[in-house]
C-alpha cells in the first residue's frame, strides 16, 4: 500500500474484540482507524507515519523492520487505549531511527515496551504515562504529559534508555501533585535530560551512574538511587531547582567508599538524607539558599557543603560525616549548625557562626577554620582543633575528655571538660563559666585569664594526651609590655609547670573559695615581673618552687625585690611578690578559712629563690596586722615558726638565724612583747646592694 490506509471495524456492543491486522511491503501511512478493538501494524521496508487519528480501544503495536526506519506517531488526536508496543530496527547500532507518539486519552498513554528505538518521544495529552513493558532506547528520550498534575510512571526493572531522558509534567493548579518515577537498568547509567514542572520525582539507577544534562525542576521532593557498587550521583546544573527534600543513596557493597554524590540547587536546599555516600558535595547557590535537612547523612569519605552566605542546618543527631575512616567536612556558609553522632573532622571551614556537636571527637584537618560570630563545639570526648591559622569567634566550649584549641588572633570565650590547651597569637581569655582540672596555656603577645570553677592544675605537657606541645602557662613578649597572666579559680590552684610572663605585667594566682582546701600549692617555677598569689586559705611553696622576680616594671619604691606574707588587714604596696593568705581576691575580705591559713615555704632553697638570703647585708622581717604566722619547713622537715615579737626591744638587738641572715624587727608594731601560738602576717625584703 503505497498511499495511505484506514482502518474503520464496528464495535456495537462496546466489547473491543474487533482486530485490525496491517502487514505492508512499503513504507505506511496510517490515515485513521476507527473503534478498532486492537492494532496490529508492521512496515517491511519503511517508516511508520500518519495523516489521520488512530482509534484503538486495545493494544496497539507497530513495528518496523527496515534498519534505521522511523515510527511517527503524531496526531493529536490518537486515541490509544491500551498498551503501545513500539518495535523499531537498528541493525548497524547507529541508533537514528526516530519513535514519535502522541496520545490524547483522558486514561493516559499504555507503554507495551519499545524495541531497538533509536530516539523515544512519548507525550500523552490528557492522562498518564505509564508502562507494562520495558522500553529500549538507544539514543535520547522524552515523556511529557499535558494534562495538569499527570504522572509519569516508568518503573519496570528492565528499561534500558542510553541517552538523555527528559521528563516534563504540567502543574497549572500549582499544587506539585505530579508523580514522576523512572527506573533505569543500563551500565552506562542514567542520564537525566531534564524536568520541567514536576512534583516528586524519584530515579533510580541500577547498574550505573545517575547525570544529567538539563537542569530539574522539581515542586516537592525528589529522591535519587543508585544500586551498583560505587556507582555515582552528579546533579550539578547551575539551574537546577528542587524546591522539596532531596533523598541521596548511592550503594558501597566493597566499602572503599569510592561513590561520590554531588548536587548543586539554584534555590534552598533541604536534604532529605543520603546513605552510603563516599563523598557529597552540596551547594546551593541563590541569594535565599539555606541548606537544611529533614533526614539524616551517611557519609564516609569527603562532606563538601557550600551556601555562600546562607544559614547551613544539619542537626540531625544521626548524621554520620566521617564514619569509621574518618572524612573531613569542609563547610562555607553564615549561621552554621551541624551535629555527627561519631567523631567530625573540619576541612576547610567558613562561616559566620558555628554550632557543633560530636558524639565521639571534634578534630581538623589542618585546613583554615574561619568563624566570624559565636562559636558553640561540643564533644562526647575531645576537642582538637590545633591548625595555627584557625580564627575563631567567642567560643564555648564542651567535651567530656580534652580540648585543645588554637588560634591566630586572641581566643575568647568559655571552656568545660577535663582538660584545656589554649594557644593564641594577641591573647587568651576563658571566662566565668569555664570548668577545667588542668590547663596549658601559650600567648605570643596579650593578656592570659583564666576564670574557672572548681579546682585547676597548672599542668606540664606529659600531662595531656591530645596536646599542643604545651607545658604550664607561657606570655611571650617584650619587655616593655604590660600583659597580665591571671587565673582566678573558685577552688584550689596546683602549679605542676612553670608560669612565665615576659612582659612587666603581673601574674595572678587566686584560688577565691572560702573553704578551708581552696589553697595554692606552688610546685613549679614562676618568672615574671610581679606575683600576687591569693589563697581563701594556705599558700604552700613546696621544695620544688621557685618564684623568679625580675621587677623591670621598678614597682619597687625602695629599689628592693622582696617577699610580702599578708592577709586582708594589710594596705603594705612595696614589693613584687606578695602572698595573701585567707584573702578573698575580688573583695579582699578574710575567707572562712581564715582563721587556719598558713603559707609554708617547705626549704631554704624555696625561700632563696624568692630572696636571695646569700647576697644581701641583712634581711629585714616586718610583722604588721593581726598576728599570723609563717611556717617554714627545715631540711630536716622540722616546722619552725615566724611569731609575734614585742617591738619594745626592737633597738637593743637583733634575732640571728643562721640560715637566713640578719633578721630585724622593724617598728611597725605596738604592744608588749610576747611569745605566740596565734598565726601572723610577716613580710620579709630583700635589700639590693648599690
Amino acid at each position: 500500500f503505497t498511499g495511505a490506509v484506514s482502518f474503520s471495524s464496528t464495535d456495537s456492543d462496546s466489547n473491543n474484540e474487533e482486530a485490525v491486522q496491517l502487514t505492508n511491503a512499503i513504507a505506511t501511512v496510517l490515515g485513521g482507524s476507527t473503534e478498532s478493538g486492537s492494532l496490529v501494524v508492521i512496515s517491511k521496508a519503511g517508516n511508520i507515519t500518519q495523516t489521520g487519528s488512530l482509534d484503538v480501544d486495545t493494544t496497539s503495536n507497530f513495528t518496523t523492520e527496515a534498519d534505521d526506519a522511523d515510527i511517527t506517531l503524531g496526531h493529536a488526536s490518537n486515541a490509544l487505549t491500551g498498551a503501545i508496543s513500539l518495535v523499531s530496527t537498528d541493525t548497524n547500532a547507529d541508533n537514528t531511527e526516530i519513535v514519535q507518539l502522541t496520545n490524547n486519552i483522558i486514561g493516559g498513554t499504555i507503554l507495551a515496551g519499545s524495541t531497538n528505538s533509536g530516539t523515544l518521544s512519548v507525550t500523552s495529552a490528557l492522562g498518564n504515562i505509564t508502562q507494562t513493558g520495558a522500553l529500549n532506547v538507544g539514543s535520547t528520550s522524552s515523556f511529557s504529559t499535558s494534562a495538569d498534575d499527570g504522572d509519569i510512571i516508568l518503573t519496570q526493572a528492565n528499561n534500558a534508555l542510553v541517552g538523555p531522558i527528559s521528563l516534563q509534567s504540567t502543574d497549572t493548579n500549582a499544587d506539585n501533585t505530579e508523580v514522576v518515577q523512572l527506573i533505569n537498568n543500563t551500565s552506562g547509567g542514567t542520564i537525566l535530560g531534564g524536568s520541567v514542572n514536576t512534583g516528586t520525582v524519584s530515579v533510580t539507577s541500577t547498574l550505573g551512574n545517575i547525570t544529567q544534562t538539563g537542569a530539574l525542576n522539581i515542586g516537592s521532593t525528589s529522591s535519587f538511587t543508585t544500586s551498583a557498587d560505587d556507582a555515582d550521583i552528579t546533579l550539578n546544573e547551575a539551574a537546577n531547582a528542587l524546591a522539596g527534600a532531596i533523598t541521596l543513596i548511592s550503594t558501597d557493597t566493597n566499602a572503599d567508599d569510592g561513590e561520590g554524590v554531588a548536587i548543586t540547587n539554584s534555590i534552598a536546599t533541604v536534604l532529605g538524607g543520603s546513605t552510603q555516600s563516599g563523598t557529597l558535595s552540596v551547594t546551593s547557590t541563590s541569594a535565599n539558599g539555606n541548606i537544611t535537612q529533614t533526614g539524616a547523612l551517611d557519609v564516609d569519605g569527603v562532606a563538601t557543603i557550600s551556601a555562600g552566605t546562607n544559614s547551613i542546618t544539619l542537626d540531625n543527631a544521626a548524621n554520620d560525616f566521617t564514619g569509621t575512616t574518618g572524612g573531613v567536612v569542609n563547610v562555607a556558609g553564615g549561621a552554621t549548625s551541624l551535629k555527627d553522632i561519631n567523631n567530625i573532622d573540619l576541612g576547610l571551614l567558613s562561616t559566620s557562626t558555628l554550632d557543633l556537636i560530636a558524639g565521639t571527637e571534634v578534630t581538623d584537618d589542618a585546613q583554615t577554620a574561619t568563624v566570624t560570630g559565636a562559636t558553640k563545639v561540643e564533644a562526647g570526648t575531645d576537642i582538637v582543633l590545633d591548625t595555627a591559622s584557625n580564627t575563631f569567634g567567642e567560643l564555648t566550649l564542651k567535651a567530656g575528655n580534652e580540648i585543645a584549641i588554637r588560634e591566630t588572633g586572641p581566643i575568647s570565650g568559655t571552656a568545660v571538660a577535663q582538660s584545656l590547651q589554649a594557644r593564641a597569637t594577641t591573647g587568651i581569655e576563658f571566662k566565668s563559666g569555664t570548668a577545667v582540672s588542668k590547663l596549658a596555656a601559650l600567648s605570643d603577645a596579650g593578656d592570659i585569664k583564666i576564670a574557672n570553677t572548681g579546682g585547676l592544675t597548672i599542668s606540664p605537657v606529659a600531662s595531656f594526651t591530645k596536646n599542643l606541645g604545651l607545658s604550664g602557662i607561657t606570655l611571650s613578649g617584650v619587655a616593655t609590655g604590660n600583659q597580665v597572666v591571671e587565673v582566678l579559680t573558685q577552688s584550689p590552684i596546683t602549679v605542676n609547670a612553670p608560669i612565665t610572663n615576659e612582659t612587666i605585667g603581673k601574674i595572678v594566682l587566686a584560688a577565691q573559695g572560702v573553704a578551708v582546701t581552696d589553697d595554692v600549692t606552688i610546685n613549679s617555677t614562676i618568672t615574671g615581673d610581679a606575683v600576687e598569689i591569693y589563697a581563701g586559705d594556705s599558700i604552700t611553696l613546696s621544695s620544688t618552687a621557685s618564684v623568679q622576680v625580675k621587677d623591670a616594671a621598678g614597682n619597687n619604691t625602695y629599689a628592693y625585690s622582696s617577699l610580702q606574707v599578708l592577709d586582708a588587714t594589710s594596705a603594705r604596696d612595696y614589693g613584687t611578690t606578695k602572698l595573701h593568705y585567707g584573702t578573698n581576691y575580688n573583695s579582699g575580705v578574710l575567707s572562712s578559712g581564715f582563721a587556719l591559713a598558713d603559707v609554708v615555704i617547705s626549704d631554704l632553697a624555696t625561700l632563696e629563690s624568692i630572696i636571695d638570703i646569700n647576697n644581701v647585708s641583712s634581711t629585714k622581717l616586718v610583722i604588721y596586722g593581726p598576728s599570723r604566722r609563717l611556717l617554714y619547713v627545715t631540711d630536716d622537715q622540722n616546722q619552725e615558726y615566724f611569731i609575734a615579737l614585742d617591738p619594745s626591744v626592737e633597738l637593743a638587738g637583733e634575732w640571728n638565724r643562721s640560715d637566713l641572715g640578719n633578721v630585724f624587727i622593724s617598728n611597725e608594731l605596738t604592744g608588749s612583747f610576747f611569745q605566740s601560738t596565734e598565726e601572723g602576717t610577716i613580710e620579709i625584703e630583700e635589700l639590693e646592694e648599690k
